[in-house]
């Protein structure tokens, strides 16, 4: 198998400075450990979830910009797993056997 160079033309590239877009960074501190966090296989947002070290769940839209605490009824999270064939929902396994479900990432 003989594999060809191919030349890949640079015009499309921005000239340093020359976009308009700002670029935004956000600052979020927890007083706690993060434990666990994963983003969502879409392309519609920046969505993830997060768990902390005792156990609460967190969810963001934006690519952790925003956070927001999952209502779980003051029951901590053991586990969180992403379903492999529908990349919007999540299962989040609570210690007291209830299992918690996302279906809009």
């Amino acid at each position: 198998m003989k594999i060809e160079p191919v030349d890949i033309p640079c015009d499309e590239i921005p000239e340093e400075g020359s976009s308009d877009k700002e670029i935004v960074t956000t600052e979020n501190k927890f007083d706690f450990e993060i434990k666990f966090y994963q983003y969502f296989d879409t392309v519609a947002d920046e969505s993830l979830v997060m768990l902390n070290s005792i156990g609460d769940a967190y969810i963001s839209h934006d690519g952790g910009q925003t956070i927001k605490r999952f209502d779980t009824d003051g029951e901590k999270i053991v586990e969180v797993v992403f379903n492999p064939y529908f990349n919007s929902s999540a299962y989040l396994f609570g210690s007291k056997g209830n299992i918690f479900l996302t279906h809009d990432r």
